[in-house]
């Protein structure tokens, strides 16, 4: 029997005998998708079969793709065939808002057979079986398993991000660098072109840090991805990157100056902006949005796991800080990680919750950029106010 997976598309023969009995599903070890067991054609005499029907005798195994919006969650399918293999732009029907569906990354590759180490197809133990619904954050110990399983997985992806915007993050910064104190020494030492030159500077390591953020976040959420495709990813959606970095930053920040206590809350509800963007497409306040309705109700669950693995990763990182180059060399590798934990819980929440509803209306998005504000606003009238005194 040959089976076909319609999310991947691989196939091979399967001897009929080795499926058990009553057996509906299977599920392709290559992408984990489960589908249905092909209904045996009845069987005809051959003189009966005409060579016009031949074709429509093939199980189709081009499947379904299904567009879902980051703005309202509203779902569309196509068939697979009318997918283009680029990134395109859509605008969802329902809400008539616009996003980016990434056609190129949907599975349509052939796969290539491996070792004979386990069955191609994997028959299900049980018919029609799911995988079981997650209702809770799995304990610290089983996410830094898993954190730990995944960063070992894409280390060598992780490094080549690393050495490749780095060298060109140093290389930038050193001929900037350069251009400006010849630019100042030509202009007779002006202020104004040296303050130039490095906001020039500045605005160049900020673009590269960016990119590495974005690159580092499309590698851990697509463990298909390498160097050169992360590096690709990143840099489209650079801007995007840095405008949701921006305003976590106004956010937290804003919510620090207001005592402290809506900076931690802020913090939690709105880190995993960044994977939301790279999962989902969720861009701006709607990836911030959308990261604290999926902390909703699980708030100090959240924070907890935060908590605790933050203190774990720099306690062994201040240990490690007096040895020279190992302890710089280590505390980067531990940011990468801790990178891979935050994705990993934002990825169970978003199992947990599924398909989530949230608003996301200027209105609303408004009134939240106002409340970024008011610490600003609550910090300049302290200052003038204690200038006045003084």
């Amino acid at each position: 029997m040959n089976l076909s997976c319609p999310a991947c598309r691989y196939s091979r023969e399967v001897p009929a005998g080795r499926i058990p009995p009553g057996t509906k599903r299977v599920a392709c070890p290559k992408c984990g998708e489960k589908f249905q067991l092909p209904q045996p054609e009845p069987e005809s005499p051959p003189e009966e079969v005409s060579p016009a029907m031949v074709p429509d005798l093939a199980p189709a195994a081009s499947g379904t793709v299904t567009l879902a919006c980051p703005h309202c969650n509203a779902r569309r399918s196509l068939p697979r065939e009318k997918v283009p293999q680029r990134m395109v732009q859509v605008t969802c029907r329902q809400c008539r808002q616009s996003f980016t569906f990434q056609g190129g990354r949907a599975p349509s590759r052939e796969a290539v057979p491996g070792k004979d180490l386990h069955p191609v197809l994997v028959a299900s133990s049980t018919p029609d079986s799911e995988p079981p619904p997650r209702y809770a954050l799995s304990g610290l110990g089983e996410l830094f398993g898993k954190s730990w399983r995944t960063f070992l997985k894409r280390f060598p992806v992780f490094i080549g991000i690393s050495l490749l915007t780095f060298g060109l993050a140093g290389l930038g910064y050193f001929l900037l660098t350069g251009v400006t104190e010849r630019l100042t020494r030509l202009a007779g030492g002006s202020p104004l072109v040296h303050a130039s030159g490095s906001a020039v500077t500045i605005i160049f390591v900020m673009g590269v840090m960016t990119w590495i953020n974005a690159a580092m976040t499309y590698a851990i959420v697509d463990e298909d991805l390498g160097v050169r495709q992360s590096l690709g990813y990143g840099l489209q959606r650079l801007g995007s990157f840095l405008w949701v970095s921006l305003l976590v930053w106004f956010m937290i920040a804003g919510g620090s100056l207001l005592l402290l206590i809506p900076g931690l809350v802020f913090s939690v509800w709105f880190l995993f902006a960044q994977f939301i963007l790279a999962r989902e497409d969720a861009r701006g306040m709607d990836a911030l949005l959308k990261s604290r309705a999926y902390v909703a109700g699980r708030g100090w669950p959240v924070f907890g796991r935060l908590l605790l693995g933050g203190l774990l990763v720099a306690g062994i990182s201040v240990v490690l800080a007096p040895i020279p180059l190992l302890g710089s060399l280590v505390g980067l590798l531990l940011g990468f990680f801790l990178l891979v934990y935050y994705a990993e819980i934002q990825k169970q929440l978003a199992e947990i919750k599924g398909d989530i509803s949230f608003d996301c209306s200027r209105g609303v998005k408004l009134r939240w950029l106002l409340a970024g504000c008011c610490g600003f606003v609550l910090a300049a009238g302290l200052g003038l106010t204690l200038g006045g005194l003084g």
